[in-house]
């Protein structure tokens, strides 16, 4: 991935539970590693806010299957939100097609944030739009924070994916091609911390 201006979010996708990283060069940002809960399919994501302008520099241990940069689109938090602490992320890649990007973002933005913070485990919503990608052909990244594992199983979150408009995305076959799955969140750096 060539050098550019630094990005709103770097995120780094691995095929393990564990991951070996150097977040040395990551001082001033903010680091959020994320794994499977135990039991799940081994994966485990770093995010890294704002984001880096390449790759390199990140250390030598950096053996990712995916590799990205994003600048953000949107960000809507709850009120609730204030206070509360994230336990989990879930990040939602998608490789939609150009000529449906704009329905994708519109659902997103007209309807499917607001229906899924009426849940109060549901913190904050938070779209990317992909500028550079290494090992996938993602062009968006959702990323949700959220309180607790189990918001999936919600009523407030399965009457938000129950709307006509979702299940018309959910039929086209990029919509759901990507694993959906809470991570549970393992640490965060804050950017302003004292590493050593």
């Amino acid at each position: 991935m060539p050098d550019r201006e630094p990005s709103d979010l770097s995120a780094f996708v691995f095929d393990s539970a564990t991951m070996s990283a150097d977040i040395a060069s990551a001082t001033g940002r903010i680091v959020t590693q994320l794994v499977a809960p135990g039991g799940a399919a081994p994966v485990s994501w770093v995010l890294i806010e704002p984001g880096t302008g390449s790759e390199e520099g990140l250390g030598p241990s950096w053996s990712a299957r995916v590799v990205l940069q994003a600048r953000k689109v949107e960000e809507v938090s709850a009120p609730h939100a204030a206070g509360a602490r994230v336990t989990h992320v879930l990040p939602i890649p998608y490789s939609a097609p150009d000529d449906e990007v704009e329905d994708l973002e519109r659902w997103y933005s007209e309807e499917h944030t607001e229906k899924l913070l009426r849940c109060d485990a549901w913190l904050r919503v938070r779209r990317y739009r992909i500028e550079a990608i290494r090992g996938a052909e993602w062009n968006r990244l959702v990323v949700h924070d959220l309180a607790a594992n189990d918001v999936l199983a919600r009523d407030e979150v399965r009457e938000a994916m129950a709307t006509p408009w979702r299940q018309r995305l959910a039929d086209r076959p990029w919509f759901m091609a990507e694993p959906r799955q809470p991570l549970e969140v393992r640490s965060q750096t804050p950017g302003n911390a004292a590493r050593s």
